[in-house]
């Protein structure tokens, strides 16, 4: 893991712990109270079930602090790996065709560059998952409240889906460019 990763990380850990000790919230639950997510990176919006998601038969439900570090650590593993494949992608292309000019920025996934939306469920199999989605720039003020959709746009914009129970992730999905 790079050292950037690990030490966005332990911001991202720090952070979510001060706002936790700051609000003086009486337990571990976070909600969607503007007080504890209501910051400039993050935002928990309540999952339903009306329009097309990933999830089918699922509940809505709320993440504690800990579930969302727990959230951070799969996602810092998952993009370590999208990253090192990218890296290969970068390299081939770049050989292959110097005339391309490509930046290395335009492939892979620098974390702390994103805003981010959870959502989190509790699967027919009784599973917690939180489906994240990704953005490093947005035209909507609204973004704490309705979810980013975007086509296009390159890894400016992507999602996963983190499984808290099993500490997994699927369904990343990185928007192509036009």
């Amino acid at each position: 893991m790079t050292y950037l990763l690990k030490l966005e990380y332990r911001m991202n850990i720090l952070l979510v712990f001060l706002l936790t000790v700051s609000c003086k919230q009486s337990d571990n639950n976070i909600s969607n109270k503007p007080s504890i997510v209501d910051t400039s990176k993050y935002s928990i919006i309540q999952f339903s079930n009306s329009g097309d998601w990933f999830f089918k038969d699922a509940k809505p439900s709320n993440l504690t602090t800990a579930e969302i570090q727990n959230a951070e650590a799969v996602l810092l593993k998952c993009i370590e790996n999208y990253n090192s494949e990218q890296q290969k992608q970068f390299d081939k292309i770049s050989k292959e065709h110097p005339e391309y000019n490509l930046k290395l920025q335009d492939f892979i996934i620098d974390l702390k560059k994103y805003k981010r939306q959870y959502v989190p469920v509790l699967t027919k199999k009784g599973q917690k998952e939180v489906w994240i989605n990704f953005f490093c720039e947005t035209s909507n003020k609204n973004w704490r409240k309705e979810i980013i959709h975007v086509d296009d746009g390159g890894n400016c914009y992507f999602n996963v889906i983190i499984n808290l129970t099993t500490k997994t992730y699927h369904e990343l999905m990185v928007n192509g460019v036009a």
